[in-house]
């Protein structure tokens, strides 16, 4: 009896399904590269950026030229003390320069206490940098973390043989996301961008979600097919893919000039808000055209009126697609930069909108700020970019989060 198991294809057909799935397992393979080469490329950026955000600096003193231990000055007032003491003030030198407003306005414009992971070998170090004419610090030389590390011991030999300090500082700390900007790369800092970008996206998210989430009712559940509602759906999906720089192009001539509104908050925000509305409109659509027709016929059966059923069956139903929609999309809002420059975003500010007439005042976000470092000649705001790249990839990550958790959360199966 012949065990050997039969086939029900032709030798041919088999060696057909056979190639086939050797194409479908080398397409496999191929699909996963692209994901692999973003893997390494994000740890790639963040290596980097980490590198440049704790960089050694070799410091000529001025000031006092001492430093202090955490216990010594557990915060920066303690440090102000200690470094006017070490400096030969007398304590009603010190009382005065620390209590007296306009004083101390002065004192805090040249001085800034900096909390260092450590200086001249010893860790967990305090010091008060000084920009005062006549007794500022002068850094001589900076490091990346990795190249400083691996040379730690030459730079303290030229440290000691120069009579300078070496110090690794972490340029992204708490301070440095408190601090405004300023054109001293030791007071620099990424409050000014930080809260002039939410200002900017907050507006953004009300115009963008109102706007795109509206126009997506309107084309799935009451535009009639037809040419019209034919040349919005196509002109919305060409308007997704045009590049942002021409956003920015129209924006200036409409908002900025034509509208009057200069370049201020608002006219950022229209500008933002047009680069995504594409994006937003068809996550929405897709969104509320994943809700099954059955519970819009089951609505309509219990008599509901079609906003009733649009506002009370389909929209919470969709909230999912939706909401991961325009967080993706603000996502890529916050990162741009091209618009923004043409629409009047300010590289270097140092106040934040507010008052009355927020709407219409001058403001920085993340990215002008940080391009606003690189352009800057001096080699110390570069590493201030780095930081300020990782508080904007810190930010991007979590929202990316925060939409992945949302679809979890109301994700349904039908």
């Amino acid at each position: 009896m012949d065990t050997r198991k039969t086939s029900l294809l032709k030798p041919s057909e088999h060696a057909q399904l056979q190639a086939r799935k050797r194409r479908g397992q080398l397409l496999r393979y191929l699909s996963v590269i692209p994901v692999v080469l973003a893997l390494i490329l994000i740890v790639f950026v963040f290596l980097t950026n980490i590198n440049n955000s704790f960089v050694w600096q070799l410091v000529k003193r001025g000031g006092s030229g001492q430093t202090f231990s955490r216990a010594e000055a557990p915060n920066a007032e303690a440090a102000f003390k200690l470094e006017l003491n070490a400096r030969g003030l007398s304590q009603e030198e010190m009382s005065k320069t620390l209590t007296d407003p306009e004083e101390r306005r002065k004192f805090l414009l040249r001085n800034r206490a900096d909390y260092l992971l450590e200086a001249n070998g010893q860790p967990n170090r305090v010091v008060v940098y000084t920009i005062d004419r006549g007794m500022a610090d002068d850094i001589q030389d900076q490091y990346g973390f990795i190249q400083g590390l691996r040379q730690k011991q030459a730079l303290l030999e030229r440290a000691k043989a120069e009579n300078l300090d070496l110090f690794l500082n972490p340029l992204l700390d708490k301070d440095f996301l408190t601090r405004n900007n300023s054109a001293k790369p030791q007071m620099a800092g990424f409050r000014t961008a930080i809260i002039g970008t939410l200002w900017v996206i907050s507006l953004v998210i009300i115009i963008s979600t109102f706007v795109g989430v509206a126009t997506a009712i309107y084309l799935e559940d009451y535009a009639q097919k037809g040419r019209f509602s034919n040349f919005l759906e196509v002109n919305l999906r060409n308007l997704a893919g045009v590049p942002s720089i021409v956003y920015g192009i129209l924006g200036l001539y409409v908002f900025v000039r034509a509208f009057h509104m200069q370049k201020s908050v608002i006219a950022a925000a229209l500008t933002l808000s047009l680069l995504i509305l594409p994006v937003v409109v068809i996550a929405a659509r897709e969104a509320i055209r994943a809700v099954p027709d059955s519970l819009r016929q089951a609505s309509y059966g219990l008599g509901a009126t079609k906003w009733q059923t649009v506002s009370r069956v389909v929209l919470p139903n969709a909230i999912s697609g939706i909401v991961t929609g325009v967080i993706l999309a603000v996502a890529r809002a916050i990162g741009e930069t091209a618009p923004l420059l043409l629409v009047g975003g300010a590289g270097f500010i140092t106040t934040i909108p507010g008052g009355k007439d927020f709407l219409f005042d001058s403001y920085s976000v993340m990215p002008l700020q940080i391009y606003s470092y690189f352009a800057t000649p001096d080699q110390a705001f570069k590493e201030i970019a780095s930081a300020g790249i990782m508080v904007l990839l810190g930010i991007l990550i979590l929202i990316y989060l925060f939409a992945f958790v949302i679809r979890a959360r109301f994700a349904r199966k039908w």
